[in-house]
């Protein structure tokens, strides 16, 4: 713009031109890049060469005081110019220092985030890691439960919840004037058949007597292996004793038949 005034319209405003280039200072100085001031004060310097050399003399008469004024109010002008740009500079300053605030609080922000999808992420695998041993332990406590409990051969109920289910029925019997039957089962011969075939046979034989004793009795009673070939059975039912010993007998004549098992053909009893 100031090369522009100066080439082509000196000649009519003279050195009045320079006013233009001191409103082009206090622009520039205004601004918060001072390299702004530096391109004005390099272009009015070109300027001047310009006019001084390049130009004809021209017919603009003007007094001492003029340049005088020129001086003054250049003198002034950069000095406010100065003044302003520093002011912006210091209010730079100050905003770059609170942005720079803003981003080291972003990235701790940042950084605490990360720490915490880190953390969530620890324990879930933890959670993970909790859960399938609890699921472990779980299936370690049922399997006490059931060596406990149970007869590993037959998956009866063992000697030990026998005597606890009596325990148990003693003393509601006594608290409640209620009766039970307990049955004892022995299986006739079963020594010969491990003497004589081998305890593969005799497992096999004691499986299957365990399994059709259990589709025999009925769902209320309960039926255990006490050892060996010995069963036990309690009638928990409120029923009579000719009821009692007519269901024991069923049971012996359903259950005394040839038997064909994966192992051989027996006769039980």
């Amino acid at each position: 713009c100031l090369a522009f005034i100066v080439v082509r319209y000196y000649h009519k405003i003279g050195p009045e031109v320079w006013t233009v280039a001191f409103v082009m200072i206090i622009i520039a100085m205004m601004r918060l890049k001072i390299t702004m001031l530096y391109y004005i004060a390099a272009t009015t310097f070109i300027c001047g060469l310009y006019v001084t050399f390049l130009l004809p003399v021209d017919g603009f008469q003007f007094a001492a005081v003029y340049f005088l004024i020129q001086n003054i109010l250049f003198t002034f002008v950069f000095s406010l110019a100065t003044a302003a740009f520093y002011m912006n500079l210091n209010r730079y300053d100050k905003a770059i220092e609170r942005m720079n605030a803003v981003l080291i609080q972003k990235e701790k922000i940042a950084s605490l985030y990360k720490k915490l999808n880190l953390t969530k992420q620890t324990l879930a695998n933890q959670n993970r890691e909790l859960q399938a041993s609890n699921e472990e332990i779980r299936k370690n406590e049922e399997r006490l439960h059931f060596l406990a409990y149970y007869d590993g051969l037959t998956e009866l109920p063992n000697r030990k919840m026998i005597l606890e289910r009596l325990h148990l029925l003693v003393s509601l019997s006594e608290n409640e004037k209620s009766a039970f039957f307990i049955v004892f089962i022995d299986l006739d011969n079963f020594k010969k058949i491990n003497d004589t075939m081998g305890h593969l046979y005799g497992d096999d034989y004691l499986k299957y007597t365990a399994k059709r004793l259990q589709e025999l009795i009925h769902e209320d009673d309960l039926l255990g292996r006490l050892g060996g070939d010995e069963f036990a059975l309690i009638i928990q039912r409120n029923i009579k004793e000719d009821a009692a010993y007519n269901y024991v007998e069923s049971l012996r004549n359903e259950l005394c038949d040839k038997i064909k098992t994966s192992c051989s053909e027996f006769k039980v009893s």
